[in-house]
């Protein structure tokens, strides 16, 4: 028989079962749950649910009331918001726009950019779905298929918009060299679905 040393620790995968590590897998199950806090704000942008607190602040029930939402998902709703920092809501329960939110995603304003969380949703959410398959097929799965946006940046200040809301990590000047070499990089700008 051989003997087993004090000190010896124990193996990682005794029994062949995983033992817990020093560290824990918080990052990568948080990146598995951010598609949530897209649909969040792009359902709060397409109820107008910023629109409606333009004209000031809103307790629950007139908020839901005046924006469609049923009773029973709005509150985890409406402070889902809150803590995505879109809302605020004070002692009272009153819930109101941040400065951002005010600023970004009131229809009607100049700085509205309610139409590009539109086109995410309904495209990008769309294509983003079928990336498995565009990497083992290596075929477009974006409407568009193999056309590039040349049409779609053809205005300026679209171009301008986009490039900086789409590769926000990206420095302004990076845009322009990208622009001129007339791609852009896929790991970031989704390429690989077009």
């Amino acid at each position: 028989m051989g003997s087993v040393a004090l000190n010896a620790k124990p193996s990682r995968w005794e029994n062949d079962v995983p033992q817990p590590t020093e560290t824990l897998p918080d990052r990568i199950v948080s990146t598995a749950y951010l598609f949530r806090q897209s649909k969040v704000l792009f359902v709060a942008a397409e109820l107008d649910v910023f629109g409606i607190l333009a004209e000031g602040p809103l307790d629950l029930e007139t908020l839901k009331a005046r924006s469609g939402v049923h009773p029973r998902g709005a509150r985890d709703f409406f402070d889902a918001l809150v803590a995505l920092g879109l809302l605020d809501r004070d002692s009272k329960g009153r819930y109101a726009n941040t400065s951002e939110s005010d600023c970004y995603l009131v229809r009607g304003k100049p700085t509205y950019i309610g139409g590009l969380l539109r086109h995410l949703d309904k495209r990008h959410y769309e294509n983003w779905d079928r990336l498995c398959r565009a990497l083992i097929t290596g075929e477009s799965q974006s409407a568009l298929g193999t056309k590039d946006y040349s049409e779609f940046y053809a205005d300026e200040r679209t171009q301008q918009i986009f490039e900086h809301l789409n590769c926000p990590n990206f420095p302004p000047r990076v845009f322009q060299r990208e622009q001129n070499q007339k791609r852009w990089p896929p790991d970031m700008c989704g390429s690989i679905l077009s």
